[in-house]
């Protein structure tokens, strides 16, 4: 294998994928151990890396070796899946310069330490200069990759292939007209008490009850770990080391425990891929959409479900005794109760889809050149209090509240909808697949559901786009239509 056309592109392949998982770990490092002294030089071992894994992937050699392997007879169906599609990474990493590469790896890593600073000190214009500059880079990038109609098109191909301004605009009306009468319904009810909520959550009883649930669920720490960081993340090196963190509120036990489902969603995915298929797009997840379709599902149709929360309640009670006095019925209505929030991963399910539109039509007028990022505050405060009623925050808790602008992550955002939405159509099919998958949830047997996750979705890496994804596991095109039914659920188990 190793001798023939196919494994040397593999061993190229390879070779790239070592690179590019030493600069995750770097990235890792940097937000959760990383002095703050070492953010100079971390820039530096960053754009190093991140050009040397560019420079690799597009090499004539690379090109030679997929043309070759391609050709070759005995080259398996399986393996051209690879070949083809790398030829079309390939294609598209050679519209990027390696001055870009290098400029966009060193503006990244030094804006997240001045993200970080901006966050906590409350003031945006510490981080100013570094978004301008991965604005700047952006729009670079938007050109240097293309598109036909709209430049924020080139960024949302980077997280889900073909997706595009003409096929959110139309969802998102969507999602609004369902959203808006539903929320005004919402307020005519009464509101569930959140008293249950509040109360002292020591952060390490908090670290022991999230791994519990974490390793319930089926994440493996054998190959990865939780910690903490500045904002909730996942990463994975291969599927054998797929790391997550979340961020812990002594007076919140819910920001922790479903930042920490949502990341073992994320997780599970990279450790379901196959590891035979290291470096390689059938070893990849095919987009962040689908990625965020796992993170969601255990976060939401799972993680906040009434048998979940059934299930779970006496380890909570356990080890907070402030919430004996509370039933189980009591904290999932406070968990699932709708109220606009400042910060988006604390929002609840309806409500959420109003921040993720927010951004993004703020990420295309920044990328467009119509809003400027001086202005971006004030931009932000005005659609927050259009979208969702509330005043203007502390930029901490309002603009500089999540990390991607410092990672250059525009164009992420919309997948955390279209996720929402996927997720709700998976959960439909498994409720249609498995029998009795209540009863499943509420004795703690996550496992079926796990698998079923593996073998519809995890185990096929790159090998179908999002579209075709959702229609092989679920027999339907994706669909707002499953999520819709899901929410009028919930409001219904909560509000009655």
């Amino acid at each position: 294998m190793e001798n023939s056309k196919y494994g040397q592109f593999k061993a190229k392949m390879e070779e790239i994928a070592l690179i590019n998982s030493t600069i995750a770990l770097l990235q890792w490092d940097q937000e959760v151990n990383m002095p703050p002294k070492g953010e100079q030089v971390r820039g530096e071992q960053m754009e190093y890396f991140s050009v040397m894994a560019h420079q690799k992937s597009v090499l004539p050699s690379l090109r030679d070796a997929m043309e070759a392997a391609l050709e070759d007879p005995e080259t398996n169906e399986q393996d051209k899946i690879n070949i083809t599609l790398a030829i079309k990474d390939f294609e598209k990493d050679l519209k990027l310069p390696q001055r870009h590469v290098a400029e966009l790896s060193k503006a990244t890593s030094l804006a997240l330490g001045a993200w970080q600073n901006a966050r906590q000190s409350n003031d945006f214009k510490i981080f100013e200069p570094n978004l301008e500059r991965i604005v700047g880079l952006m729009r670079e990038r938007t050109e240097l990759l293309g598109y036909k109609a709209d430049p924020y098109d080139a960024l949302l191909d980077e997280y889900d292939e073909g997706l595009s301004v003409d096929i959110l605009e139309p969802l998102f009306h969507q999602v609004k007209n369902f959203l808006i009468p539903l929320l005004a319904e919402v307020r005519l009810k009464s509101e569930p008490s959140t008293q249950v909520l509040q109360g002292n959550f020591p952060v390490d009883i908090q670290m022991e009850l999230c791994r519990k649930i974490a390793a319930a669920l089926g994440y493996d720490f054998d190959a990865g770990r939780l910690d903490l960081s500045a904002h909730p993340f996942s990463t994975s090196f291969s599927p054998l080391d797929s790391r997550i963190t979340t961020r812990v509120n002594a007076a919140s036990l819910e920001e922790s425990v479903w930042s920490v489902i949502h990341e073992v969603g994320h997780a599970l995915y990279e450790q379901g891929l196959p590891a035979e298929q290291f470096g390689l797009p059938l070893g990849e997840a095919v987009s962040l959409s689908i990625h965020e379709s796992q993170s969601r599902f255990w976060e939401n149709n799972i993680g906040r479900s009434l048998p979940f929360i059934q299930h779970s309640w006496p380890e909570f009670t356990n080890r907070f005794p402030s919430l004996n006095p509370f039933s189980s019925q009591q904290f999932f209505q406070a968990i699932n109760s709708i109220k606009p929030n400042y910060i988006r991963i604390e929002s609840d399910e309806a409500t959420y889809h109003l921040h993720i539109i927010l951004r993004y039509e703020i990420e295309r007028e920044l990328i467009s050149g119509k809003l400027a990022v001086k202005d971006l505050p004030e931009a932000w405060n005005q659609r927050l209090n259009s979208y969702l009623g509330l005043s203007a925050p502390p930029v901490g808790r309002g603009v500089l509240q999540d990390i991607h602008w410092a990672h250059g992550s525009f164009g992420y955002f919309p997948t955390y909808s279209l996720g929402s939405f996927c997720a709700a159509q998976f959960a439909e099919k498994i409720a249609g697949d498995l029998t009795g998958v209540n009863q499943m949830v509420g004795e703690g047997n996550f496992r079926p559901i796990l698998d079923w996750l593996r073998v519809n979705v995890h185990q096929h890496g790159r090998r179908y786009s999002t579209q075709k994804l959702m229609e092989k596991s679920t027999g339907q095109a994706m669909s707002i239509e499953p999520w819709k039914r899901y929410m009028a659920e919930k409001i219904k188990q909560v509000y009655g």
